[in-house]
């Protein structure tokens, strides 16, 4: 967002919103690290931790210190922001940079000096500077003995640098030198904020505070700072005086929350300066680090409620939707519901209708829904993550899916895209509708080999629900079952064992396809021997017996078939015509073609009787 505002848009309300953005930005940093070093990490000695927090994120003044530094240190101390930062730098504590921007101011006054004792106080001021303790973590006490020896050496060099700077009408440094001391109305004057204060009154009043003392610090100094009346100092009843006090920022709550560690009440606080989406990482968080206990009473407790939220915001890009389900997949009590409701509705409207929404899901959609099971499949239904759903959570997950990959699986059929259409009724276990599409493809293979052969058919009742029938190529259906015995060999597509025999019906058509193919290229004894051993199978599906012997036609032209393969054939076609489902196995064949096979059975059984010997 910086580098952006940087560029300098030449849109007033672009770079409006950028602005906007930067600080809410600022803002969120300023929260999160607070929360990280007063909240999630356990610290005896929070004082250096929150002058760092304050150098960071308050002083404004530190912003101009590269602008300082380019200027000659000659005319360094007559730029206007010189005494703001020099003072800033050393209420965060930064004495030592602070002291190579004074260094041109003293040595300036130094030579306008007339008493040589008074250059002592100079001196002295230089070495409290450079020796002003640096906290190291690793060795807390020797920090707080150089701290209390710093401390009892400054009231003695400040008293006498103070009378100094005042002889010589050097205010500023009077400020500094004070500062030094911890001179606490010097500090409250310099101070803009409350938290200005608490930094500047750690670094040099009580630089070794502990925990306990340090909320006790802060609300004291938000009672001074911001002038509230009626609110009693010290913990428990008086913090929540506070809290509800009017004349507190919502900002200023969060803060104070954070620094006494009231948590729950952190989260209401940042509900009224943060949108949900961006409390969302800190609750989780706080949630993952035990110190949000869920609220079963609840039927949304704050943290979920936030993680709702974001996954709603983020939702709403395509390419974030495997994001947003991982954010709902830990909300334990409206996840799974958000879940469903977002699957059946693929354009993000969880809000419409569920029939109409199902309507409006689009082939380009497809992409989007398969990589949306791949990752339920994944997180859901794996032997891991099931114990963590009830089977109510389940039951709904599951039928969510069916619903969506059988409304998947319909666009598929009317883009003759029946692979497709198979792969997506197996996993919505839909097997009303893989009967249906199994048998438009037998059908339209049945009628497209019929009509490819020029013999005479009438429309095929139910085949396309109530439409003409459409005269697809036969490439289509071959296509289609080709790809669907190849999704079963490699185990994508499994068959069920439920006495379901659609499938099956389907894989047998690449042999009626082999048939054609030898009768294409004149192997007409090869292609009469695959059509005995496919009628031979009692295993074949009876319907596709008609369709072979459709096939035996014009190879009974040709004599094939000896007497005894006719007089099975005959057989078989007899036991078909005598069968309670005779025109369900004749469907798409007339009484002309029935007699056609009748024919050519009986001319070729002539034949065969006659050339016996």
């Amino acid at each position: 967002l910086k580098e952006a505002r940087k560029a300098g848009p030449t849109d007033p309300t672009e770079r409006q919103q950028l602005d906007d953005d930067c600080r809410m930005g600022a803002l969120v940093e300023a929260v999160w690290h607070l929360t990280e070093i007063l909240v999630l990490e356990e610290h005896s000695m929070v004082g250096p931790y929150f002058v760092s927090w304050v150098s960071h994120h308050s002083y404004a003044a530190l912003k101009d210190v590269a602008k300082l530094k380019a200027v000659s240190p000659a005319l360094m101390y007559e730029v206007d922001e010189y005494w703001p930062v020099v003072k800033t730098l050393i209420l965060s504590g930064q004495c030592e940079e602070a002291l190579t921007f004074l260094e041109p101011y003293l040595r300036a006054l130094e030579d306008q000096l007339t008493d040589p004792a008074d250059a002592n106080a100079f001196d002295n001021v230089r070495v409290l500077l450079r020796s002003k303790p640096k906290f190291q973590r690793a060795d807390i006490s020797h920090f707080e003995y150089e701290c209390a020896e710093w401390q009892a050496n400054c009231e003695e060099v400040c008293e006498d640098a103070v009378r100094v700077f005042e002889k010589h009408g050097a205010e500023n440094l009077v400020v500094v030198a004070k500062i030094l001391a911890g001179d606490e109305a010097t500090l409250k004057a310099e101070c803009n904020t409350w938290y200005d204060l608490v930094g500047a009154l750690v670094e040099y009043v009580c630089p070794t505070i502990t925990r306990s003392q340090f909320e006790d610090l802060v609300i004291k100094c938000m009672l001074e700072k911001m002038q509230i009346q009626g609110v009693q100092t010290g913990l428990g009843p008086s913090l929540d005086a506070l809290i509800e006090n009017n004349e507190l920022s919502n900002l200023d709550k969060v803060l104070l929350m954070i620094v006494t560690n009231h948590v729950p009440e952190l989260l209401q606080a940042l509900e009224q300066v943060f949108p949900a989406d961006i409390n969302a990482h800190l609750a989780d968080l706080l949630f993952h680090r035990g110190l949000i206990p869920p609220d079963s009473s609840a039927e949304v407790d704050t943290r979920e409620k936030f993680l709702l939220s974001y996954a709603a915001k983020i939702a709403k890009d395509e390419s974030s939707w495997d994001v947003a389900f991982d954010y709902l997949r830990h909300c334990p009590k409206q996840g799974v519901n958000k879940i469903c409701a977002m699957l059946k509705c693929a354009d993000g409207d969880e809000d419409e209708d569920k029939d109409d929404a199902l309507k409006r899901i689009k082939l380009s959609s497809i992409q989007r829904v398969d990589r949306v099971f791949a990752y339920l499949d994944l997180f859901y239904f794996a032997d891991g993550e099931v114990g963590k759903l009830s089977p109510a959570q389940l039951k709904q997950l599951v039928s969510a899916a069916s619903e969506v990959h059988s409304a998947v699986g319909k666009l598929h059929v009317q883009h003759h895209q029946y692979a497709d259409a198979v792969l997506h009724f197996l996993k919505a276990e839909n097997y009303k509708e893989l009967l249906k599409v199994t048998e438009e493809i037998v059908d339209g293979y049945v009628h497209s080999f019929l009509h490819q052969y020029h013999l005479r058919l009438k429309p095929l009742s139910g085949v396309h629900r109530g439409d003409a029938p459409r005269r697809l190529p036969l490439s289509t259906y071959r296509q289609a079952v080709e790809t669907i015995a190849e999704l079963v060999q490699f185990g994508t597509i499994e068959v069920p064992n439920d006495g379901n025999h659609a499938l099956e019906t389907v894989l047998c058509l690449p042999r009626l396809f082999e048939i054609t193919e030898k009768y294409q290229s004149k192997e007409y004894d090869e292609a009469a021997r695959l059509i005995m051993t496919l009628i031979q199978n009692q295993a074949l599906p009876r319907r596709l017996w008609m369709l072979l012997l459709v096939h035996c036609i014009p190879l009974c032209e040709c004599h094939c078939f000896s007497g005894d393969q006719t007089m099975q054939l005959m057989a078989r076609l007899e036991e078909l015509m005598v069968s309670y489902k005779a025109k369900q196995y004749a469907q798409g064949i007339d009484d002309s073609t029935l007699g056609s096979i009748r024919l050519a059975l009986v001319q070729n059984l002539s034949y065969a009787f006659v050339n016996s010997n």
